[in-house]
């Protein structure tokens, strides 16, 4: 293999373009090689010329990712996964936490859902399909690449089916409620597997309460609370298939909601009720440091009109799933929206990503969802 030898050590599993000294040969797109720092081998990556990350590290050693070690690093992850005792339906393979850079696989039952995010894992998708067919057996592998990350490494976005056929209907279990996913036109693979403690939190906290869920999408915060012994529940989203299959849920589990078609800013604008807990769980508003400035305006935009509308000694659920956005983001936003409306909030409770999105050490990027539980005195 061609070895590049690096004039600092890598970041986490990355390493840059200005930190490699040299190489032997320029590599092709997407090939294995070995990466050295002051004469040891710190690991074996993908390289691609057309990425600002040059070299993604699958190993700390000098390895190929063959069949066996691809075979070894998904099994290792599903015994991961067994462990943590979340059912059938959670992620997988999560990227450069279970040594497999860019490869994302979300597991609802028997069908299984892709996204590699990496040329290297990209050129790979074949074994991996094989891997699957083997260990599993599924019904269906799904790949849907319609992530922006794609072009970063040179890579189209494609979405299509790898093996099965996509069911008529896939309905899911989480803590006793169930969802239909819907793995072809939904958000991401299907489903937010990611807040589900932050959901069962909700549930926890939402007895008795009126609460309204801001960009509820298909529901999921929504339903938490009404089965946690909510007095009542609204969720608001402008999707309009968001909402068709929020609703779709709420039948499903014979529970009792409300759900609006509304652009979320313009509604907590016009809106005149208050409620006991208030959810704001917006899609991502930044997935680069360029937009970060903005994005933490409109985080605290949302946090003042929503404070606006929260009764006395009320909740928020302030959530945020980009890296760029830190706790300390979020806790400025809170403590310049109160200031500003002149109500004061203790911190209770910090959420983050189900232990299914593992955060790997030395990777910051691995920790993306960060979320506060507020009360208001």
């Amino acid at each position: 293999m061609v070895r590049a030898v690096l004039n600092e050590p890598p970041h986490g599993l990355w390493v840059f373009k200005d930190q490699i000294r040299s190489l032997k040969r320029e590599p092709e797109p997407g090939e294995e090689i070995v990466v050295a720092y002051k004469g040891k081998i710190v690991g074996t990556g993908f390289y691609n010329p057309n990425s600002k990350i040059r070299i993604r590290l699958f190993s700390y050693k000098e390895e190929k990712l063959d069949l066996g070690l691809l075979r070894s690093r998904i099994a290792g992850a599903f015994r991961y996964r067994l462990g943590l005792g979340l059912g059938l339906s959670c992620r997988l393979v999560f990227a450069e936490s279970d040594l497999l850079p860019g490869l994302i696989i979300d597991r609802y039952q028997d069908i299984f859902v892709l996204q590699t995010l990496s040329l290297g894992m990209a050129k790979r998708l074949p074994d991996v399909v094989s891997v699957l067919k083997e260990l599993f057996s599924p019904s269906l592998i799904y790949q849907k690449d319609n992530s922006p990350l794609r072009q970063l490494e040179g890579l189209k976005n494609e979405e299509r089916i790898l093996f099965g056929k996509v069911p008529e209907e896939l309905i899911i279990e989480q803590d006793d409620l169930r969802f239909y996913v819907d793995v072809r036109d939904g958000q991401k693979t299907g489903f937010y597997l990611d807040q589900r403690l932050n959901r069962q939190e909700v549930a926890r906290l939402s007895s008795g309460k009126r609460v309204l869920d801001l960009f509820t999408y298909t529901g999921s915060f929504a339903l938490y609370a009404r089965k946690g012994g909510a007095r009542s529940v609204l969720g608001v989203d402008q999707s309009k298939p968001g909402i068709e299959l929020a609703e779709k849920n709420l039948r499903l589990n014979w529970l009792k909601c409300d759900f609006l078609r509304a652009e979320v800013f313009n509604f907590l604008r016009e809106h005149k009720e208050s409620y006991d807990l208030i959810i704001i769980d917006p899609p991502s508003f930044t997935r680069t440091i360029r937009d970060r400035d903005k994005a933490i305006k409109g985080y605290e935009r949302l946090f003042i009109l929503a404070i606006e509308h929260l009764n006395p000694y009320g909740i928020i659920v302030l959530s945020s799933c980009s890296h760029y956005i830190t706790i300390r983001d979020l806790i400025g936003v809170v403590s310049s929206g109160s200031d500003r409306k002149r109500r004061r909030f203790k911190i209770f409770k910090i959420g983050h990503q189900a232990p299914d999105h593992p955060i790997l050490p030395g990777m910051e990027e691995t920790e993306y969802l960060r979320c506060l539980f507020l009360q208001s005195f």
